[in-house]
């Protein structure tokens, strides 16, 4: 009889590789693998066909799989471990009304954008941060102001010293040699916390100015934090 039965298993196993089909849809669909084995006994008698099916997931969807979670946990642990980049916000000082006390608050500043180049940024960044120097701190917050109608007519950095072009408006400040004091040193701190600024030139409507019409604060040299 072994002979027989092992004619019979390689006989099956020639029949087994014959009928095997495959259809594989790409990703979508896992192939199907159908075998029908014919199995023989004594006598030649061969039993009932029986049919074998199993589904198997295709092996580039599960490398799809792999990948895409790889990716994803790389990702997740970028974001969630980077440092935070510098620039990504600005401290903008106020003197409070005590004439002599700082605050400040921090705003938000922009990322350097494509094809911004880095000088380009960094005079955005003198520029917003004068503007913020100006508009001061809510509303809310007791401190000394700028003029209502003060504006920030261009910004250029020569070195280590930023000139501040300020518009006429800021002539009319009613505090006196305390407004001037108080409002001028909280820009000059501003401007002079950004990196590689050490000193502030203040011009109105495009003029270096000995002082302001009231006549209290020297601005014909460039203003330092050590000033005051």
């Amino acid at each position: 009889m072994q002979p027989l039965f092992g004619g019979v298993a390689n006989e099956t196993a020639a029949r087994a590789f014959q009928c095997a089909t495959l259809t594989t849809n790409r990703f979508r669909k896992p192939f199907q693998c159908r075998i029908t084995i014919k199995r023989a006994f004594d006598g030649g008698i061969f039993a009932d066909l029986r049919e074998l099916r199993f589904n198997v997931s295709s092996t580039r969807l599960v490398v799809l799989v792999v990948l895409l979670a790889i990716v994803s946990a790389s990702t997740w642990y970028f974001l969630s471990h980077r440092p935070a980049a510098n620039g990504e916000s600005i401290a903008v000082y106020y003197t409070k009304l005590d004439g002599t006390t700082m605050g400040s608050m921090r705003v938000s500043l922009r990322p350097q954008q494509p094809g911004e180049s880095d000088a380009e940024h960094r005079h955005n960044t003198l520029v917003y941060a004068a503007v913020e120097a100006i508009a001061g701190p809510p509303n809310d917050v007791g401190a000394i102001r700028f003029p209502p109608g003060t504006r920030v007519q261009s910004v250029n950095l020569t070195g280590s010293t930023a000139t501040v072009d300020l518009s006429k408006e800021v002539a009319r400040q009613a505090g006196g040699t305390f407004g001037e004091n108080g409002e001028f040193k909280a820009l000059v701190y501003t401007i002079t916390g950004l990196p590689g600024v050490a000193a502030v030139q203040v011009t109105v409507n495009g003029a270096r100015l000995e002082t302001l019409p009231g006549g209290h604060l020297e601005l014909d040299q460039p203003l330092h934090r050590n000033d005051w």
